[in-house]
């Protein structure tokens, strides 16, 4: 199972919000981010979405 999917488990179902931030490992957080920002460059060049 990717890793992602793992992290993505714990969010549904946090018990403490500190068992939450422990349980994603660095790496997945990286890429999250980076997916992120990637998105919202891609949305910020749709001439749709400018005003």
């Amino acid at each position: 199972m990717p890793a992602q999917w793992w992290a993505g488990v714990v969010t549904r179902y946090p018990e403490d919000f500190s068992k939450l931030i422990e349980s994603y490992p660095e790496k997945i957080v990286k890429e999250y981010l980076e997916y992120t920002e990637r998105v919202l460059e891609w949305l910020k060049q749709n001439e749709k979405l400018k005003t």
